[in-house]
């Protein structure tokens, strides 16, 4: 059992997410409750930050696949972003990843795709974000 990452405040970016953009409304009123956290998003998709985020990432995929793991391919990674304005990287639905048998490059080719959809995800939010806040 986990206990709630947020409940100090701290948002997820994720899949999640990006469902919510579908029912407007619950985003609008989001996007008001987390004012500075959104803020804090947009900077992190951005310039040295960005390139600070997919470090990060290269560094959990490259511990991941020596290790023989595959990252969850539906629902790799959520940025946690913290009150304070720090990040981290989670990894919550573990059943979907797992210990592989196949080759090391099968692996990290597996979590080469995983990292990437997850980024595409966050720059898809950041799409939304800046769409309806017009």
């Amino acid at each position: 059992m986990m206990t709630d990452i947020c409940a100090d405040g701290s948002e997820l970016y994720g899949k999640e997410l990006l469902r919510s953009f579908i029912k407007i409304p619950k985003f609008k009123e989001t996007y008001k409750n987390r004012f500075n956290l959104v803020k804090r998003f947009l900077q992190i998709m951005q310039g040295e930050e960005f390139e600070k985020f997919k470090s990060e990432l290269a560094k959990y995929k490259k511990i991941a696949t020596e290790n023989r793991i595959i990252i969850p391919p539906d629902d790799p990674f959520e940025l946690v972003i913290h009150p304070s304005g720090k990040w981290s990287l989670v990894i919550l639905d573990l059943r979907e990843g797992r210990i592989s048998e196949d080759s090391l490059t099968d692996i990290e080719d597996s979590n080469n795709l995983a990292v990437d959809m997850f980024i595409r995800q966050l720059l898809r939010i950041v799409e939304l974000y800046m769409i309806n806040l017009k």
